[in-house]
């Protein structure tokens, strides 16, 4: 992402300003005190995250001096103690986990599931591509025409020397004309569509059928979505720790932390890899195991980071499908109204906010955060 502190994109779009922060302002200390994810969550999230400019011990140190009274700790006070924290005690540039080797891994998945088919003559869809760093990558590295590679996104945030690499396409409105473009000229499509940690910054239903309803349309019969997210097992401290990793992750960047208790809600909705296989096989999508992770590896991982690979059937009811497109659209275009005015007035944010990285920016560091 650029700098790597872009605008969020497609996500904002799907943010509920409204949203209580989890936690009710005390996650921070909540989710620190809670043993379990302190040592098989936030402490080896942290260990990925400071590089060389921090002694790994050392953030977690400081963080025991933060939560470790007796009384509960607001959320802000925390952040703004461990962040001035960080800056003073930094010995180098802040760690930057947007790095090539980042975007090389998401090129390799993409690679993988374009198979039997070569990925030089695949075409191939980023649903919320930010700056589109894979894609050119792709077409840089990976010899990728132009003409098949695509992005969606709400903002151009693509930078002049990459506007060559592939197709960008702008949605003014985030429903009506990704249903538009599904339909339309992009319909069965493309032999891979990849959405990279968006969809937990979804948070409506309605909204999250309709937009899978749309990917469904554009990936070709018999071809690959591969939806890369965060699996909340079930559980709402793990949804609680993931939003906190949203906010250290920014820190451990060298952004501020937030300012208010209302900048703590982020508009996050978790959901298990069980959830997002029903909801994608509403328009018909079947999972496919093979280039899916594996579910000890999400275990593993701090942030409970899978890729869930679906497959679109070469043949499906179609009577069936148009029937539930026309009801999902309905439903979805009803709800994402909206969101979307009350999202982009999320970019009109205090001076202090404004410093710090929008959620595409963090949500997208899969290799690191995942």
């Amino acid at each position: 992402m650029l700098l790597p502190f872009v605008h969020a994109g497609l996500i904002a779009t799907f943010l509920n300003p409204t949203s209580e922060p989890r936690g009710d302002g005390f996650a921070f200390c909540r989710c620190w005190r809670d043993s379990d994810l302190r040592e098989t969550k936030m402490k080896p999230y942290i260990a990925m995250n400071t590089g060389a400019a921090l002694e790994h011990e050392d953030v977690p140190a400081k963080i025991d001096t933060i939560c470790g009274g007796a009384h509960s700790v607001f959320d802000v006070t925390a952040y703004r103690e461990l962040g001035a924290w960080l800056q003073a005690n930094r010995r180098a540039a802040p760690h930057n986990p947007f790095t090539m080797a980042y975007y090389s891994a998401q090129a390799t998945e993409i690679e993988r599931a374009a198979q039997p088919t070569q990925v030089a003559s695949a075409w191939i869809l980023d649903y919320g591509c930010g700056s589109g760093v894979t894609l050119s990558y792709l077409h840089q590295r990976r010899g990728v025409p132009s003409s098949s590679l695509h992005c969606i996104e709400l903002y151009d945030m693509v930078p002049a020397e990459s506007k060559s690499d592939f197709n960008l396409h702008i949605l003014q409105d985030p429903v009506a004309d990704l249903h538009t473009l599904a339909h339309g000229i992009l319909q069965s499509s493309f032999d891979v569509v990849a959405s990279f940690a968006v969809f937990h910054h979804i948070p409506d239903t309605n909204v999250r059928a309709g937009v899978l309803a749309s990917i469904f349309a554009m990936t070709k019969p018999g071809c690959v979505f591969l939806l890369s997210d965060w699996d909340s097992m079930g559980t709402l401290r793990l949804d609680m720790w993931y939003d906190v990793a949203h906010h250290l992750l920014w820190l451990l960047m060298g952004s501020g932390g937030p300012s208010t208790k209302a900048s703590l809600a982020i508009g996050t909705r978790y959901e298990g890899v069980t959830g997002w296989i029903g909801l994608a096989g509403q328009p018909g999508f079947q999972p496919d195991s093979v280039l899916s992770t594996a579910p000890h590896d999400i275990q593993k991982s701090p942030l409970g980071g899978f890729t869930q690979a679906f497959r679109r059937p070469t043949s499906f009811d179609s009577g069936a499908w148009t029937e539930h497109k026309h009801t999902t659209f309905k439903d979805e275009r009803r709800n994402a109204t909206s969101l979307h005015s009350g999202a982009r007035s999320r970019f009109n944010r205090s001076a202090a906010d404004a410093a710090r990285p929008e959620p595409r920016a963090i949500a997208m560091v899969r290799g690191f955060l995942f």
